[in-house]
């Protein structure tokens, strides 16, 4: 037991006298380390921030070239939009016109027809006033014939015709009156079942009336004023239509401010579809939020950085001196005791260490314990 602590305390005194030194190895060596993490994350954003900053630049850019194109294609779409009214506009006026024109020509024509309803009512009533007095004047039908006369110019009134010649034997009929005139004689045979004098009164009157009539309405009869009438109506009926359809288009609207907007919208330049260009600003839109996101990614990058670091040249800064103290590290180390070839690490070293002292101490205990043994 003698012999086996004396050479453990020989090992434990040579490990000892560098024990110390091995303990500095193992904080520094801990250090360099922590110290070569430290450099190699430091390094690599030390790399990557400039190129981040670069990309941002080309990011921002590249966004300000796309918003550029938006405002133009948005620019282009309103212009788009108002040539899309102009044509809506211009379409309006044009029927507006068409039917302006149509109203004006149905307003002349109506002017010339100029018809009133009631003046034909009343050509209607003359007419039929005649062809009553007309019927009244058949029901008392007369007959006569000349079978003799001297005189070789015989004339005869019928009815409420006009007076003609006739020739001897000559059959006459007649409608209430008969007057037969020569040069010895005249005649007068009326007929005792009507008042023929108030009826011829009345007939005359009543084509007096009927033709003064027809002159004013400028017609040939009862039917040309019918139609006339017909026409008249079909005119008002048209007109009202045009009026309704011009209040249609023009809606809230007047038209010389159509026309006013419409001059105003002629001037605008000339523009792809609305359709086409929605798609566009829709893609383009997509594309700019797209790099917003990818903007933002790396200024949430470059700030955490700024967070950690301050700025790009307080970072280079760290890192320089980190490598200073790298470097005295390395020198450090080559001061100190080098690790024994047995150990793999100082760790290794400090637990066998420790190990060897406990059992020197167990050693140490059963020499004690032999030698009390010994002297009983």
């Amino acid at each position: 037991l003698k012999k086996e602590e004396t050479k453990l305390v020989k090992k434990i005194k040579k490990l000892s006298e560098i024990e110390s030194e091995i303990n500095q190895r193992a904080a520094v060596e801990l250090e360099a380390e922590n110290l070569e993490q430290k450099i190699d994350k430091v390094s690599k954003t030390a790399a990557k921030w400039p190129n981040l900053k670069a990309e941002l630049k080309e990011l921002f850019e590249r966004r300000n070239r796309l918003d550029k194109d938006l405002k133009d294609l948005e620019a282009e779409k309103e212009r788009a939009q108002k040539l899309e009214q102009k044509n809506k506009i211009k379409e309006r006026v044009k029927k507006i016109k068409s039917a302006q024109n149509k109203l004006q020509n149905l307003q002349k024509l109506e002017s010339e027809i100029s018809l009133d309803s009631a003046k034909v009512e009343k050509l209607e009533e003359y007419k039929n006033k005649i062809a009553e007095t007309k019927a009244s004047l058949k029901a008392a039908r007369l007959k006569a014939k000349v079978n003799f006369s001297d005189s070789k110019n015989i004339k005869v009134l019928t009815g409420v015709e006009g007076e003609k010649k006739i020739s001897e034997g000559e059959i006459i009929e007649a409608d209430g009156y008969l007057r037969i005139k020569t040069d010895q004689v005249d005649i007068e045979i009326e007929s005792a079942e009507i008042d023929f004098s108030s009826l011829k009164e009345e007939f005359r009157l009543s084509q007096k009336k009927f033709a003064e009539l027809k002159k004013e309405l400028q017609v040939d009869d009862l039917t040309e004023a019918r139609k006339k009438l017909k026409e008249f109506n079909e005119t008002k009926r048209k007109i009202n239509d045009q009026k309704n359809k011009i209040s249609e288009l023009l809606a809230a609207d007047k038209f010389e401010e159509l026309e006013s907007k419409l001059s105003k919208l002629e001037q605008i330049k000339p523009a792809r579809e609305v359709e086409l260009l929605s798609n566009k600003i829709e893609n383009l839109r997509s594309e700019i939020s797209q790099l917003n996101t990818e903007i933002k990614v790396r200024e949430n990058k470059i700030e955490e950085w700024q967070e950690e670091y301050q700025s790009l040249d307080e970072l280079k800064s760290l890192l320089e001196n980190s490598r200073d103290r790298k470097k005295v590290l390395k020198n450090k180390l080559k001061e100190l005791a080098f690790l024994p070839a047995e150990y793999s690490s100082p760790t290794e070293f400090i637990d066998d260490l420790k190990l060897k002292r406990e059992k020197r101490e167990a050693l140490n205990q059963k020499l004690r314990q032999k030698i009390e043994q010994h002297k009983e």
